[in-house]
């Protein structure tokens, strides 16, 4: 079984090109928060949820308990139903393996890394 003290911490990932930021913090008692922060040349966006993690062989498992996503539109669409809002999900899983996590550099672009 994989040690999961050697993946408890803090890592982000950011994504220039798509201008998306990413936070994921491993706590110790198995307890995570995520938070997300993107735009595009048509919306903003933020999420942040809370939920549990686990290591399950060669993957860790992400549970999110809940996931919230604020989206705020720069401008008006005419797509009925397409408007600035909140929305929340419950049990959302995120997928990221443990090597990813494990082998995370400080530095670089698209994957994640420790901060």
């Amino acid at each position: 079984m994989a040690d999961r003290s050697a993946i408890v911490g803090n890592y982000e990932q950011v994504q220039p090109g798509k201008k998306i930021h990413m936070t994921l913090n491993l706590k110790p008692d198995g307890t995570v928060l995520y938070t997300e922060t993107g735009e595009t040349a048509m919306e903003k966006w933020s999420s942040k949820g809370d939920g549990h993690w686990r290591v399950e062989g060669s993957r860790v498992d992400i549970i999110f308990d809940t996931l919230s996503k604020e989206m705020k539109f720069k401008i008006k669409t005419n797509v009925p139903g397409i408007e600035d809002g909140v929305s929340t999900q419950h049990n959302i899983s995120l997928p990221v393996t443990y090597k990813e996590l494990a082998e995370a550099p400080r530095h670089g672009a698209n994957k994640w890394r420790r901060v």
